[in-house]
């Protein structure tokens, strides 16, 4: 398997909370959000199952709901 596709599903979640200082960025980091939650979300819960890591999503949106909640 790629590893950047693994790290990149793995891994992403933690990048956005590390985005603390991204006050002028938060409206185009809402809109990816968006756009990923309507058109990749499935497609990436395939991924995290292929490589059994599909305990990831629940960790993931958490943090991505407790960096909503901050903005």
């Amino acid at each position: 398997m790629d590893q950047a596709l693994q790290y990149a599903c793995i891994s992403w979640h933690t990048h956005l909370a590390a985005t603390h200082e991204a006050q002028d960025h938060t409206l185009a980091i809402t809109s990816a959000l968006c756009q990923f939650l309507e058109m990749k979300f499935l497609f990436w819960l395939e991924v995290l199952s292929i490589f059994s890591a599909i305990r990831t999503a629940t960790d993931a949106l958490q943090v991505t709901m407790d960096w909503l909640e901050v903005r």
